[in-house]
């Protein structure tokens, strides 16, 4: 999968210079972007003082993220790497998820609707819990999940949604007195919607 990962990078930036070089591209802009998305299998939950509970699930969060698109005609390359992350905050502690998703979304543009099909590369996932007398960590496996997204666009904005089907391998996980092994246990779901908005420069 690394191997994959690799090639598909090497594919992008060849893409990129290519479409700097040659007329037949009409154009290629940097990309700065932010979503939200929801859904997944739950991985952990806070109960406040006030009764009310939070929870972080696989798939959801919210992401920013820079790249670059490229535009052949009637269709396009975009590429990004992104920060997505979602997290309870209280007083006392706080629970983290987060990843690094590195993203290849192919469009076929028919005027300002764009559709797009592609996959991503989320790289480093882990859960972060420092709650008191429940402190541990998960380490996922870099996971590669498959995107389907609409993208409308409005001169040098786009806004549009995406559906990304993923799934997390754990790992290791690790507190303050042991590390487990945990590659034996079933994948996670982190299937997600997401809505997102990107700024072309």
């Amino acid at each position: 999968m690394k191997n994959l990962f690799l090639a598909a990078t090497l594919v992008a930036f060849s893409a990129l210079t290519t479409a700097e070089e040659n007329p037949v591209f009409s154009n290629t802009n940097g990309i700065l972007g932010a979503g939200y998305a929801f859904g997944g299998d739950k991985l952990e939950g806070a109960v406040f003082t006030d009764g009310s509970r939070e929870s972080v699930k696989a798939g959801e969060g919210l992401w920013i993220d820079f790249g670059f698109r490229s535009i052949f005609s009637d269709w396009a390359l975009k590429a990004t790497l992104g920060y997505k992350f979602d997290s309870i905050v209280a007083d006392n502690g706080d629970i983290t998820v987060d990843r690094l998703p590195l993203t290849f979304i192919g469009q076929y543009m028919n005027g300002d609707h764009n559709f797009g099909f592609g996959f991503t590369y989320e790289l480093s996932p882990s859960l972060d819990v420092d709650l008191p007398g429940d402190r541990y960590s998960i380490d996922f496996k870099d996971a590669l999940g498959f995107v389907l997204e609409y993208e409308k666009n409005e001169g040098s904005w786009g806004w549009g949604a995406r559906y990304t089907f993923i799934d997390y391998d754990a790992e290791e996980y690790s507190d303050n007195s042991a590390t487990v092994n945990l590659s034996n246990i079933p994948a996670v779901d982190g299937n997600n919607f997401a809505i997102f908005a990107n700024w072309y420069f």
